[in-house]
């Protein structure tokens, strides 16, 4: 099973590994509608991993129950939190600290998932399946030029965030590594030309 959006002009961003995360206290988290979902608003995701996070609910510490999904900032619990007030207590990376490395074109964002065969006699002769694990990777090309921000190196696992160009679509945010990045042999008569590839390490997702 495969997703693919191709031929689209992009900025392409990568958090700043250098720059410290910031500290967020009391953080109100809002709920997906479901009593069990709670997302920080946008602005207040991209949590670190790597720093103690402590959930509350009407004020009392929440130790288990419940899973984090960091990129996006939000909590899933196991029972209904409904008529609870959530909040987070943590470091994020911020947004301030991403930085532009490239302009893109023609690029293509491929998403796939694997497919299993659950079919069975109960599917009346229809094979049926199921999406098991997925991946995602980023290719597109860039024109070079001479004061472009550093690159990172082959294989860094950075957050990258995408703004598509010309277009209404959302941007999309993702954890991922730079998998490789050619420089095209120059031409005498046109712009040098590079190709970049990023491979997911985790979730991509459109950001609202």
């Amino acid at each position: 099973m495969t997703s693919a959006v191709s031929g689209f002009s992009a900025a392409l961003y990568k958090d700043d590994p250098l720059k410290a995360s910031v500290v967020f206290t009391d953080l109100a988290m809002v709920d997906s509608g479901d009593h069990l979902t709670y997302q920080a608003a946008k602005g207040s995701r991209y949590w670190d991993e790597n720093e103690t996070l402590v959930i509350e609910s009407d004020g009392s510490e929440v130790t288990s129950g419940f899973t984090v999904n960091y990129l996006r900032g939000s909590v899933t619990f196991e029972t209904s939190m409904s008529g609870h007030t959530i909040t987070a207590t943590g470091k994020r990376r911020s947004e301030t600290n991403f930085i532009k490395i490239l302009l893109v074109y023609d690029g293509k964002l491929k998403i796939d998932g694997r497919e299993i065969d659950t079919t069975s006699i109960d599917d009346g002769g229809w094979s049926n399946s199921i999406s098991g694990r997925r991946s995602w990777e980023i290719s597109a090309s860039a024109f070079y030029y001479s004061g472009e921000a550093d690159l990172p190196d082959v294989a860094d696992k950075l957050i990258w965030k995408i703004y598509s160009i010309y277009s209404t679509s959302k941007s999309f945010v993702g954890e991922g590594t730079l998998l490789n990045l050619d420089r095209i042999i120059a031409n005498p008569d046109k712009a040098q030309e590079r190709t970049i590839t990023v491979k997911g390490k985790g979730e991509i997702y459109p950001e609202t």
